[in-house]
């Protein structure tokens, strides 16, 4: 016996023993011991390079197998660890072969992966019982026109199941109209739940329920969910998004949008220091630049936390949202200028030109100033526009019209406040 043949039958020793209860375990202990000294196959496991892929198949199957009593994590877990083995690829001899299918017929009965049968229990008068299956947090959601999203989980025995009756019929409040039932495959969706859209009729109220089964079992249908199907087209509502972040010490910058169809009329801001109780509102006074979507605030405290009250006007209500901000302190500030960085003028196929920085290295940095100079043409007079974008953005698009660009200057900043960045003239 040779070293290779020693190492890989006290592995495989080693491995059942502590997976498997001794009682349950002997036979098949003993059978792995017969790899050492018997092989029949053409390529065996106990080759160097086959048993050290053979190696990476065994493991997994360690961790999954590991106090487990269920039928179908041992068919699977089986299942997979075989068909890696057959893609090494290397034979292990019959009697392993043998004494691991009487293993599976004592933990998994219904798996018969090494008789020619399926890889999964298959269908039997010994098909998993699902009867204390339950179908939970059934949920019905109108998309608009005659669309309905449902969503649900399942108690237990997720597994065994081989899909769902979706029932669903018109909803009357003194008679009953028959169902109509939808079969859907026990596949959950990207959201870890199982989910149909079911196409209903419209101007209608509907009951919905739904029944897990499986080739032999039918589980208790789900306590039923009512909606009603108006078939008008949704709006996505309104809803008020800020954010706020340091520039500095001093100062801060709140940028804000509105996520939704409706415009935006106004907007009024609220700060509040830390462990105060009075709101104070922003005025001229104290913003010291405002934008199309942003405000600058400035005068705050260093090292202070401030928090931000924001209500709009959007359609035709007000919408409030709050969130917070801390300055940094002065005395560590960070005055290093990441720059002169370079930026890069390119002109676009429908006309004008735009800015690209995308080569800067944008690790902490939470957004980038951007202060564009035009000068009229034929003119000795200069404009400033100051923009504020987010770090993902290291684009700006200049499409001036009847002026020229004079300048483009682009800083970022970060808990610190703004650095130095680049400038294109």
């Amino acid at each position: 016996m040779n070293i290779l043949t020693k190492t890989f039958a006290l592995y495989m020793l080693r491995f059942f023993s502590v997976m498997m209860k001794p009682a349950l375990s002997t036979s098949l202990i003993l059978a792995l011991l017969a790899l050492a000294a018997k092989c029949t196959a053409a390529v065996s496991c106990e080759k160097s390079e086959p048993w050290q892929k053979a190696i990476l198949c065994l493991q997994p199957y360690m961790g999954k197998i590991r106090d487990q009593t269920d039928a179908d994590v041992w068919c699977k877990a089986t299942t997979e660890m075989f068909a890696c083995i057959e893609a090494v690829p290397c034979d292990l001899p019959q009697k392993v072969l043998d004494d691991i299918d009487e293993k599976l017929r004592e933990f998994s009965p219904n798996c018969h992966l090494l008789g020619g049968g399926p890889a999964v229990s298959e269908d039997s008068e010994n098909k998993a019982d699902i009867s204390n299956t339950q179908v939970v947090d059934l949920t019905a959601e109108y998309l608009g026109d005659s669309r309905v999203l449902l969503t649900w989980n399942v108690t237990d025995l997720a597994g065994s199941l081989d899909g769902f009756k979706v029932a669903y019929r018109e909803f009357f409040k003194y008679t009953e109209s028959p169902y109509e039932v939808d079969e859907i495959p026990a596949t959950l969706d990207d959201d870890g739940q199982y989910s149909t859209v079911l196409n209903l009729d419209k101007k209608t109220r509907y009951e919905i329920n739904v029944t897990p089964f499986n080739s032999q079992h039918e589980a208790n249908a789900s306590d039923p969910v009512f909606i009603y199907v108006s078939g008008k087209k949704m709006r996505l509502a309104a809803w008020l998004s800020v954010t706020a972040s340091p520039l500095g010490s001093e100062d801060t910058l709140i940028s804000y949008t509105v996520l939704g169809d409706k415009d935006l009329t106004s907007v009024n801001f609220f700060y509040l220091k830390e462990n105060e109780a009075v709101w104070t509102q922003l005025t001229k006074d104290t913003i010291a630049l405002r934008g199309e979507n942003f405000v600058v605030l400035s005068g705050l405290e260093e090292g202070t936390t401030y928090y931000i009250f924001s209500k709009a006007w959007v359609g035709r209500s007000y919408h409030t949202t709050m969130t917070s901000v801390r300055t940094a302190w002065s005395s560590i500030e960070d005055h290093e200028t990441v720059g002169d960085l370079p930026l890069v003028k390119t002109p676009k196929p429908e006309g004008g030109e735009f800015v690209d920085w995308s080569t800067w290295n944008s690790t902490g940095v939470y957004g980038y100033k951007v202060t564009v100079t035009f000068r009229e043409n034929n003119a000795a007079q200069r404009s400033k526009e100051v923009h504020y974008l987010p770090s993902g953005q290291a684009r700006f698009d200049l499409d001036a019209s009847g002026e020229t660009v004079d300048s483009v200057k682009v800083q970022p900043f970060d808990v610190f406040g703004l650095k130095t960045g680049g400038e294109l003239q």
